[in-house]
C-alpha cells in the first residue's frame, strides 16, 4: 500500500527542506480539521478561522448601531491595527498551506524552487483556497452552532421523545458524515487548485468525484494521521515534563538565594519549553498537510488504487472483496 511510501517521503521532504517549517508552523494555525471532527464529533468549537470571523461579525453589528464619536477614534485605531494583523496572519496561514501542498508535488527530496517562490504560488492562489475554507466553517461550525446544536436544545426541553430521537438520528447519520465529507473534499480541492492549478468551483466539483471514488481510503488514512497525532500528542506533553521538570526543582532549590534567580530559571524553562511548542507545531503543520498532499498525488496518479482494508479484505475473503 502507498502508506509505507507517502508517510516517510512527507518526512523526507521535510528533513531536506527546513524552509518548508515555516509554512508549517503558519498552516498549524488552521488546525487540523479532518482529525478534529473525525475524532471528536460533538466538539462545535470554533477554529482560528470561524472565531476571528465571528468576532468580526460581532464587532461590526456592535459598531452599525453605536454612537460613534471622536473620544473612541483612539480604539477603533487600535481594532483597525488587530484587523490588519489577524488578515495578515489568516494569508500567511492560507498560502502557507497552499505552499506545502504544492512541494508536495515535486518527486525529489530536494525542492528546486526556494521559499520566496512558493510563497508567491500560495498566495497568488489564496481566494480559491480561502473559498475552500469558507466552506468548512460554514458547514462544519456556523451551520452546526447556530442551526443544529440550537434545534436539538429546543427539542430537548419540549420533552417530546420522538422528536429528540428523530433529529439525534438526522444529525448523527447525515448532517455530521456531510460535514466530515465536506471537510475531506474541500482538502482534496486545495490540492487540485495547487497541483492541478484549478479554479473553486472545477476543483470543488473534481475533489467531490475523487473522494467519492476513494472514500474507503480517505477514511482510513484519516484514522492513520489521526493515529500519529495522538503519538505526536504524547510525545509533546512527555518532552515538556522532561524539559520543565528540572527547571521547576532547579529553581525550587536555587531560589532560596534570591527572588530574581528563581524567576530567571523559570523563564528560561518556560522560553525553551515555548521554542520546543512552536517547532513541533511547525513540524507537525507541515507534516500533516504535506502527508494529505501526497495522499491525493497518489489517488490521482494512472492506475487504480486500493486501501489495505480492501487488500485483507481480498487476501482472506475474495468473495466479498468483489
Amino acid at each position: 500500500m502507498f502508506y509505507s511510501k507517502i508517510y516517510p517521503a512527507s518526512w523526507s521532504l521535510i528533513k531536506n527542506n527546513l524552509f518548508l517549517l515555516i509554512f508549517g508552523l503558519f498552516a498549524s494555525v488552521l488546525g487540523f480539521h479532518e482529525v478534529k471532527i473525525f475524532f471528536a464529533l460533538s466538539d462545535t468549537s470554533p477554529d482560528f478561522l470561524s472565531s476571528t470571523l465571528t468576532f468580526w461579525l460581532q464587532l461590526f453589528d456592535t459598531l452599525a448601531v453605536a454612537d460613534l464619536t471622536w473620544s473612541i477614534l483612539p480604539s477603533l485605531l487600535g481594532l483597525v491595527l488587530i484587523f490588519i494583523l489577524l488578515v495578515a496572519v489568516i494569508i500567511l496561514s492560507i498560502s502557507g498551506q497552499g505552499a506545502l501542498i504544492k512541494s508536495a508535488a515535486e518527486k525529489n527530496g530536494r525542492l528546486k524552487n526556494r521559499f520566496s517562490e512558493y510563497l508567491h504560488q500560495g498566495v497568488t492562489k489564496f481566494w480559491p483556497l480561502f473559498g475552500l475554507h469558507l466552506v468548512n466553517i460554514i458547514l462544519g461550525y456556523f451551520f452546526v452552532s447556530t442551526v443544529i446544536n440550537p434545534m436539538i436544545q429546543f427539542v430537548a426541553m419540549d420533552n417530546s421523545r420522538l422528536e429528540y430521537l428523530l433529529i439525534s438520528l438526522l444529525v448523527f447519520f447525515f448532517i455530521f458524515p456531510l460535514i466530515i465529507i465536506i471537510s475531506f473534499v474541500t482538502r482534496y480541492g486545495m490540492a487540485y487548485v495547487m497541483i492541478k492549478n484549478q479554479g473553486f468551483l472545477e476543483a470543488f466539483t473534481n475533489s467531490w468525484y475523487l473522494f467519492r471514488i476513494n472514500w474507503l481510503i480517505t477514511l482510513e488514512n484519516s484514522i492513520f494521521i489521526g493515529l500519529v497525532t495522538i503519538l505526536y500528542l504524547m510525545a509533546m506533553a512527555t518532552a515538556m515534563i522532561f524539559i520543565f521538570t528540572p527547571f521547576f526543582f532547579l529553581s525550587t532549590f536555587l531560589g532560596a538565594l534570591g527572588f530574581a534567580l528563581y524567576v530567571l530559571i523559570m523563564m528560561i524553562g518556560s522560553l525553551l519549553a515555548l521554542f520546543i511548542l512552536v517547532a513541533a507545531s511547525a513540524l507537525y503543520g507541515a507534516y500533516y498537510n504535506i502527508v494529505w498532499a501526497k495522499v491525493f498525488n497518489e489517488l490521482v496518479a494512472p492506475g487504480k488504487s486500493h486501501s489495505q482494508i480492501y487488500r485483507l479484505t481480498q487476501k482472506h475473503f475474495p468473495r466479498a472483496a468483489r
